[in-house]
């Protein structure tokens, strides 16, 4: 986190984009995530702004294992199709096309339907299924 604080203080006047991972939750006893929630909110919050935008994507799936998956049962399986994609501020996206996105909120989706809408939201054209159609 501080890396990204560094990076957006020395670019602060152009636009930017800036990926940060996590793998904090990637260990069966889901105690570690814990210690990220008070930094991550407090990062969070940090970033808002009326010019930025945050996303963020958890896979909850392919990497879970350890003790979840030998007595998880059912939860485990919620947990791996399980996707998740949460976003502040989507600036530049129109009316109608936020209707589609709210609409899509609980739909099954692929990297491909991630890929395609952050092309169109950086672009404006809409290059075949995505949050938005």
């Amino acid at each position: 986190m501080e890396y990204t604080r560094q990076f957006w203080n020395t670019y602060e006047d152009e636009r930017k984009v800036f990926f940060v991972n996590f793998l904090d939750m990637h260990e069966g006893t889901h105690e570690v995530i814990n210690y990220l929630d008070e930094p991550l909110a407090k990062f969070i919050r940090e970033f808002e702004a009326e010019d930025t935008s945050i996303v963020m994507f958890s896979d909850h799936g392919p990497h879970m294992g350890g003790l979840l998956k030998a007595i998880g049962g059912t939860q485990h399986n919620v947990e791996i199709m399980n996707p998740m994609f949460f976003a502040t501020n989507l600036k530049g996206i129109p009316k109608d096309k936020q209707r589609e996105l709210e609409k899509n909120q609980q739909k099954l989706v692929t990297h491909l339907h991630t890929h395609n809408f952050l092309k169109y939201w950086g672009s404006g054209f809409e290059y075949g299924p995505s949050f938005i159609s």
